[in-house]
Parts: C-alpha cells; structure tokens; sequence
C-alpha cells in the first residue's frame, strides 16, 4: 500500500517518492491425500512469511512559500486587471511583465469567476490528501501544481494561499471557475457560491 508523510521541508504541492514499497513472500507446505492416483483432499501444513511486505512511502510537501517582499510602492498600488467569467476560459497573461504583488506575494495574472466550496477528505485528483489550501480547478485552465491566492474582490472573504490539486464535475456541467475545499459543510454552506478573484502565483 501507499503511504503519505508530509515534509515541512518541501513547498505543499510537490511530492517525492521516499521509498518505494514491495510485496511480500510466503512459504506455504500443503499436503494432498491421492485416492486411486487422483487427488482428493489438501490441507495447508504450514506457512511462515520469508519476506515482510514494505509501503510505498511518498512524501508531501506542507511548508508554505514565504511571501515575496518589494520596495516598488507605485506597482503595490496597481489595481489588477479583471478578467470576465466568460472570458475565464480562454485566460490571457498579463500584458505588464513586472511582476505585481496581492497580499505580500508575487503573481502574473488574475482570473475572476464563481467559486463554491466541498469538503469531505480522501485523495484528490492529483493524488495528494484532500485538505484546505488543496482547491478543485479545470486542469485545463489552472493546471495541477499551479500556486494561487483567493480573495473576494472586495476583500471581505480571503481564503487565501492554495495550489491547484483536484477538480471535479462542475468543470463540464457549470461555469463555476474553482471548488475551495473547507473543514466543514457548515462552512460549505456559509460560503454558498461567490464570485471570487483567483491570483496566478510567480
């Protein structure tokens, strides 16, 4: 089986394999009893393990990147372009190569669209431990891997810091943009579906 470590080492998003598992061996004595040369009865004797089954260790990465500082107050104060939920399918870069700051950390371009929320646990698509920071996206859009920042527009809701990790079926039948995971379906239900800014990380 596959076992899951995370490592304060590594940024949350990468995985490494630590050690790769393998199966185990037994010895098993039978006996079969011959009646007229045909068998007609066997019973196990004896088993003793020769060898001991070991996991697949991998390891996940939960240590936060550190928020890039700037002295450049004029970009600080930029206000990000926009960009359309319709138009949130087909995404453009920014047309400024200068990097620009949203809460300390450096980002390329920013989306806006709906958002909902899910909970639940388990694996996500991408095969790292449901949990929050770990968002739901159309991998066609916002590939697998990719760091984010969520924010309302307004700033009342800030979920803050994710990576792209799972998706699921409103990527075919809804336009909502991205799925936040959340500790609970109160939560869940707090957040309902709001339209929300999602920052492309540098």
């Amino acid at each position: 089986k596959t076992v899951t470590q995370n490592d304060d080492t590594m940024l949350v998003g990468e995985t490494k394999v630590k050690t790769e598992g393998s199966e185990g061996q037994n010895k098993i004595v039978r006996r079969t009893k011959y009646i007229n040369g045909a068998a007609q009865e066997t019973t196990v004797v004896s088993t003793d393990v020769v060898k001991k089954a070991t996991d697949r260790v991998v390891l996940q990465g939960s240590k936060e990147p550190q928020p890039k500082e700037t002295t450049d107050t004029e970009e600080n104060a930029t206000e990000p372009p926009k960009v359309s939920s319709s138009d949130a399918a087909n995404p453009q870069p920014s047309s400024s190569s200068k990097s620009r700051q949203i809460d300390g950390y450096s980002y390329s371009r920013m989306l806006s669209g709906p958002c909902t929320a899910y909970t639940g646990g388990g694996v996500t698509a991408s095969g790292m431990s449901a949990a929050v920071g770990r968002v739901a996206v159309d991998p066609s859009v916002i590939p697998y891997g990719t760091h984010l920042y969520i924010t309302s527009a307004d700033g009342s809701y800030v979920y803050g810091y994710a990576v792209a990790a799972d998706t699921g079926g409103f990527v075919s039948n809804s336009s909502t943009m991205i799925d936040l995971y959340m500790s609970s379906k109160a939560e869940c239900s707090a957040f309902g579906r709001q339209t929300m800014n999602i920052y492309i990380l540098d």
